[in-house]
């Protein structure tokens, strides 16, 4: 039976109606009346529930169940009676009962997670209804899913990916109604009119204006209210809408049958996905060739992909395919995310190695599931089920399924084994069997990769995230050692970043200047070293001595200078590390930087691991007042003579990580992230990151080669691999992304990439003149290869891109004096001689984890 459907125009819907003219009478369109039924879960009575549905039914009315198979104290489950009740009225009263499952949250949630959770409950609903353990093929699909007021559209979109397409955002209090469709063809029902079923038949009579009306009852009142009570209510609400009907003055519907029209009609999506043969039988070829022209013939869009080894049918193989995916620039401000897809590519099958090295696009793991309905969209590891509709030529069953498959409204796919229908009468009986689908209008055929790219949902931080999970399926490199001519090169680069601390460490205090300008006559710019500095000056020491630059005896004095100017310095008001202190002078602010401290701690306890650690490292931590600037568990930074917490940032782990190093409780916006095991964790890390700011190499690969690798740190150092190799790919340049110095206005810059813009995400963030941060808008004239990124880079994710990348900095950066800071990435030139101690630093820490690991 054909939907109903509104006849009404809302946000991107539009009216495709007849030319009148004058003469003509157009009758009024009539009011459509929804019921709904809320807060269905293990507490309701099920005796008052099935007297209401039985006087309902008798009366022909529809009416909406939203079922709560959340985790209760007392959840839902499949033999319970209220489960059997549910699962017999659904089955038995297609038009007249409705099953909604609930997701209260969903309304807020972003796209993904929006599509995860609608995945989730659809799961649970079909377990209630059917039981886990079967096909879950029931003939009535679940369409809708209901959540709390307010409803995002984005968030409503993404329910498509879990096979729903109408989203009931339901009031606590009465609420205009409004219906909602966007471009996806999901459409939201907003608001309704809460009230017990006993006052419904007086409400329905009040002649209120809209078109549409929705009367929401809640489970609990049914529970609490008398039988007879309830059948009086469900034969008077009956009775209005049967006498409404014969002026045409208001129909009723359920949810799933409500939908706008969008260019004539409703777009079901139906995917028809033939199975190749190996390409080995000539004959089976051949076959499938004949069937492909056929279907060309009749102007059916169809996508192919190879068969599995094992029986699909029977759930002893595993059909996957990965399919590449694009971004598709459009020119209305109100589309979000729009994907894409490579129309003559070939799918491959999901498995490892079948991903090119050098293949650098974003693509999704698509599973066509026979008896799917159960999992049906976006799984923990962003892989996307779609329900197999039909099988066509399955061994050992009948050729073709029961018709009454082929005509349930849900999108899925009709999966073709080409090998099956070898004869022409088999195939001709094929497009017989698929023409009556294929025909109605609401029905949008399309191949596999289309079907990803319309309903996955439209997250920002979709590509990222599947960009880097691509690497799963690339083939894993072979390990191979360090030839010796790239070992005298890393050693030759690591003499001349040793050069920036021999040539200027001041022997007074053992500190050196924070920048320098390289030349005939090299001259300090800037005397105040940070505690980040000062914790880089350290790890340059410990790579210097691990790498044979520098002898055992010096090592032990140039660290015993240095902490003794760092000690002298913390005995202010705050017993603590200063936030600069001025390498000439050794003199510290009164100020205190809980960021640059962090990573003096880590290089500290680097420090005292190492086998030429010094005495009295233990004591000097334990002098330091730490609980001045720990507050329930967070650190703060002291300046403008108050407490700032630093917690929120994308340095907050690093340098938490730095501090429990000696012992200090102290929390992490990323302590949630102790396990990184799914695409969901990795989700939730991407959001939590870009909430942050851009993504760097620093703090990120700095950890890897400084502490034990956290899957926090690891993942994101897969993300940032896999954003930079895709640029170097599309740009023919590598380039790495860090904070680093400039030569040039605003001489200290933020870099790093937006996860959230794929297609261009390098940023560039600068301090102002009153503190606050500054985005440059400028164009790309800022945007700098970081010497020290690049060398993270090629330390912790080697690659061609990173190599390519530090040998163009040897001839472009690296002096007799230091590697120059950075190089513009748009002028490929270096920062004119420009160096900086942390660049030097870092190179040389690189370096000895490339050559020591670590």
């Amino acid at each position: 039976m054909r939907r109903r459907t509104f006849l009404t125009a809302v946000a991107f819907g539009s009216i495709i109606g007849r030319s009148v003219s004058a003469q003509e009478i157009v009758p009024p369109q009539p009011q459509r009346v929804l019921f709904t039924i809320t807060g269905i879960n293990a507490r309701t009575n099920a005796e008052s529930l099935g007297t209401l549905l039985s006087a309902l039914v008798a009366n022909a009315v529809p009416v909406n169940l939203v079922v709560d198979s959340g985790d209760s104290p007392t959840p839902l489950w499949q033999g319970s009676e209220i489960g059997r009740l549910l699962a017999r009225y659904f089955e038995s009263f297609p038009g007249l009962i409705d099953v909604v499952a609930w997701c209260p949250d969903l309304g807020q949630e972003a796209p993904y997670q929006a599509a995860r959770a609608a995945q989730k409950v659809r799961q649970s609903l079909v377990d209630i209804l059917y039981g886990p353990s079967g096909p879950g093929l029931s003939r009535q699909p679940l369409l809708s899913i209901a959540c709390k007021s307010p409803l995002d559209s984005p968030a409503a979109s993404a329910t498509l990916s879990a096979g729903f397409r109408t989203v009931i955002a339901l009031p606590d209090n009465g609420l205009p109604v409004e219906a909602r469709l966007d471009l996806q063809g999901v459409l939201s029902l907003l608001g309704g009119e809460v009230l017990r079923v006993e006052e419904a038949a007086t409400a329905l009579s009040r002649n209120l204006p809209g078109l549409q009306r929705h009367f929401i009852f809640a489970a609990g009142d049914v529970t609490r209210t008398a039988t007879d009570v309830l059948f009086a209510a469900a034969r008077d609400i009956g009775r209005i809408l049967k006498a409404a009907a014969l002026d045409l003055s208001m129909v009723s519907d359920l949810a799933s049958a409500v939908q706008m029209r969008t260019d004539g009609g409703f777009r079901r999506r139906v995917v028809l996905h033939l199975l190749e043969p190996t390409p080995a039988d000539p004959l089976a070829m051949a076959h499938l060739a004949a069937l492909q022209d056929m279907l060309r013939a009749e102007k059916i869009l169809f996508s192919t992909g190879p068969d599995i080894t094992g029986s699909i049918a029977a759930g002893t193989g595993d059909l996957s395919y990965w399919v590449p995916l694009a971004i598709v620039k459009s020119d209305r401000p109100d589309q979000g995310l729009m994907l894409g897809t490579f129309a003559k590519e070939p799918l491959s099958l999901a498995l490892p190695g079948s991903v090119a090295a050098d293949d650098m696009r974003f693509g999704v793991v698509v599973k066509p599931v026979v008896g799917g309905r159960r999992i049906t969209g976006l799984a923990a590891q962003a892989e996307l089920n779609i329900p197999v509709l039909a099988y066509f030529g399955a061994v050992g069953e009948e050729p073709f399924p029961d018709q009454r498959d082929l005509e349930t409204l849900e999108d899925g796919v009709l999966l073709v084994a080409a090998s099956a229908l070898s004869e022409p009468a088999l195939r001709t009986a094929f497009l017989h069997a698929i023409r009556p689908i294929v025909a109605r209008t609401e029905t949008r055929m399309m191949s596999l990769a289309t079907y990803c790219a319309e309903t996955l949902p439209q997250d920002l931080l979709l590509p990222t995230l599947l960009l880097t999970r691509a690497k799963r399926l690339k083939p894993v490199p072979p390990a191979t050692g360090i030839l010796s001519a790239e070992r005298a090169e890393l050693l030759e680069d690591a003499q001349s970043a040793w050069a920036y601390f021999s040539d200027n460490t001041i022997r007074s205090t053992g500190l050196c200047p924070a920048t320098m300008t390289l030349g005939t006559r090299p001259s300090a710019d800037f005397l105040a070293a940070s505690m980040w500095e000062i914790g880089s000056h350290v790890n340059a020491l410990i790579a210097a001595v691990d790498l044979g630059l520098i002898p055992d005896e010096d090592f032990a004095d140039r660290i015993k200078r240095l902490l003794r100017t760092v000690e002298r310095a913390s005995r202010k008001r705050l017993v603590l590390p200063p936030e600069t202190i001025n390498a000439q002078s050794g003199k510290g602010t009164t100020r205190f930087n809980s960021f640059d401290t962090g990573r003096l701690m880590i290089s500290l306890g680097r420090l005292n691991r190492h086998r030429l650690a010094p005495a009295g490292l233990d004591a000097l931590v334990a002098s330091w007042d730490f609980a001045q600037v720990i507050i329930d568990r967070r650190l703060h930074s002291y300046r403008g003579k108050q407490m700032i917490e630093d917690f929120a940032s994308n340095y907050t782990d690093y340098v938490a990580a730095g501090m429990r190093l000696w012992g200090f409780d102290v929390a992490s916006p990323f302590d949630d992230f102790a396990r990184v095991a799914t695409a969901d964790d990795e989700a939730r890390l991407l959001a939590a990151t870009v909430a942050f700011g851009p993504l760097g190499a620093e703090p990120s690969l700095l950890y890897l080669i400084e502490m034990e690798p956290s899957p926090s740190a690891s993942f994101l150092a897969d993300c940032l691999d896999a954003l930079q190799s895709r640029l170097a790919k599309e740009s023919g340049v590598p380039a790495a992304a860090s904070e680093t110095p400039l030569d040039r206005f605003p001489w200290f810059t933020y870099q790093g990439y937006d996860l959230s813009k794929f297609t261009d995400p390098w940023i560039v963030q600068f301090a102002g003149e009153d503190g606050t941060t500054v985005t440059d808008i400028s164009g790309t004239s800022l945007r700098a290869i970081s010497s020290k990124a690049a060398y993270l880079w090629h330390a912790v994710r080697p690659n061609a891109y990173s190599t390519r990348l530090i040998d163009s900095l040897r001839h472009q950066a690296r002096t007799k004096s230091g590697f120059k800071s950075a190089l513009y990435f748009t002028a490929q030139t270096a920062t004119t001689n420009y160096a900086d101690l942390n660049t030097n630093a870092v190179i040389l820490q690189s370096i000895a984890h490339i050559l020591t690991k670590g």
